[in-house]
């Protein structure tokens, strides 16, 4: 027991943060060994069973709360994770919030996260969702935070380009006071700053403004409100990925970001792409052919596949994908392909052909130039239409023992013919063979033969 614990004389524990029905749970656990446990209240038999230090229980409540995981629940999982260090519910609830990251934030839900925590979800490198979303995110937060609108924020109303959105800041009788009586010496610092950064070195709010502009006004102490708020979640905001039009229509003429970060945003613009490894790289940056909204649906069938391994459903593992080939960059051949590929563990396989479809498999052994078949358990095959715009999977259903093909003369091969990519892409193929089929591809649509533009191959880690 925790040596802050107080005894009244009649030896009873005092603990007047732990309400009574749910000590009576934790009193029913303690002497059956059994709880019946439900999300709504999950969260504080886990702070009673911290408090009472009920390892197992905390534990058994950890796995539960990994299943549970959900569109609703998501950012109660993370406060929870967070407050008690549960590594293991972190894992899950982030992978969960990366994947639908952008139905997420366009949600109110967040409002009950400490600061520090939605900093912390928000600063991930594998959320799939815009930038400017985690800057509307962050600055609605700060609206939220100071009692202030934020579901009408007139901050995110972003007009059309070339117009800007721009803060006029309204001083009070003080201020106008302060600013009419400025000294020599604050003319002098004033000297060491640029003509448009005020005295804390953020960008001015009051510049000249365009016909085409959106003027939102705010008094100063709203503005220096959301000011504070928002200057703690900076760095959760990666300005240097963000297109430039949208940081100057959107961010730049409201004065909340200091002119410092404004310039590192122009002078990344002004650098050719291969001098700028120094800035923090774009969110998931995976892949450079499957569209970005199409990835969340692969990750879960990922994910699902990885799961039926012991070796991760009994871990604390999250996923990370490793780009380990790209053939318009590394050789369109498959020698190239084997170079790279072979004896790397678990890939997936994303390709694009010259119609626009785009379609890719996750294979859970290496590949070899061994000219064998390879049984698997896992794999599996998908497919996007973009004139249906459905993104299809196929399963691995019958003779398993053929689940990848590790031929010299291809590359990435699915089943004996479910999908198979030439050396030089050119005569791919994906069609069902009537004797060994593997996939379930017939809601795919009759047999292709296609020619590959570009794929890439990605390596499966697996990391604490």
């Amino acid at each position: 027991l925790k040596q802050s614990w107080k005894e009244a004389a009649e030896r009873t524990f005092r603990k007047p943060n732990i309400e009574p029905p749910v000590f009576d749970l934790l009193a029913q656990y303690m002497y059956t060994g059994k709880i019946e446990m439900t999300m709504d209240i999950l969260a504080p038999v886990v702070d009673a069973a911290m408090e009472l230090q009920l390892t197992q229980l905390v534990s058994a409540c950890e796995n539960y709360s990994c299943q549970e995981v959900g569109m609703k629940s998501v950012f109660e999982m993370l406060a929870l994770a967070d407050r008690h260090g549960l590594k293991k519910l972190w894992t899950a609830a982030t992978s969960f919030f990366c994947i639908y990251a952008e139905k997420l934030l366009d949600t109110d839900d967040w409002q009950g996260l400490d600061r520090d925590v939605l900093t912390k979800v928000l600063s991930l490198d594998s959320i799939i969702a815009k930038e400017l979303s985690v800057w509307s995110t962050v600055v609605r937060y700060a609206h939220h935070q100071n009692g202030y609108d934020h579901i009408d924020c007139p901050l995110l109303r972003f007009p059309k380009w070339p117009g800007r959105l721009l803060v006029k800041v309204d001083l009070d009788e003080t201020d106008r006071g302060d600013a009419s009586s400025t000294s020599d010496d604050n003319n002098d610092s004033h000297d060491d700053r640029s003509d448009h950064e005020d005295e804390n070195g953020h960008r001015k709010t009051n510049d000249t403004a365009d016909p085409k502009d959106m003027i939102v006004s705010l008094s100063r102490k709203q503005f220096l409100d959301l000011q504070d708020v928002i200057e703690h979640m900076l760095p959760a905001v990666r300005f240097t990925s963000l297109p430039i039009v949208d940081f100057v229509r959107c961010i730049d003429g409201t004065g909340l970001v200091p002119a410092s970060l404004s310039r590192q945003v122009y002078w990344r613009n002004l650098l050719p792409p291969d001098s700028r490894s120094d800035l923090a790289p774009p969110r998931f940056h995976y892949s450079s052919i499957l569209p970005c909204c199409q990835w969340p649906q692969v990750q879960v069938w990922l994910m699902n596949a990885l799961s039926l391994k012991p070796s991760f459903s009994n871990s604390n593992s999250r996923i990370e994908l490793q780009r380990i080939y790209l053939a318009s960059k590394d050789g369109f051949s498959t020698e190239h392909f084997h170079k790279h590929c072979d004896n790397q563990g678990p890939t997936l396989t994303v390709a694009r052909t010259s119609t626009g479809y785009f379609f890719g498999g996750y294979n859970e052994a290496s590949w070899f130039s061994d000219g064998q078949y390879h049984s698997g358990d896992t794999n599996f095959l998908f497919q996007y239409n973009p004139q249906t715009h459905l993104l299809l999977q196929a399963t691995l259903r019958w003779h398993k023992q053929y689940a990848s093909g590790s031929m010299l003369v291809t590359g990435p091969t699915f089943g004996v013919y479910d999908l198979r990519i030439s050396g030089d892409g050119r005569d791919s193929v994906m069609s069902k063979s009537d004797n060994v089929p593997a996939y379930d591809i017939n809601q795919f649509g009759p047999p292709m033969k296609f020619t590959v533009t570009d794929y890439e191959v990605f390596k499966i880690w697996l990391c604490p």
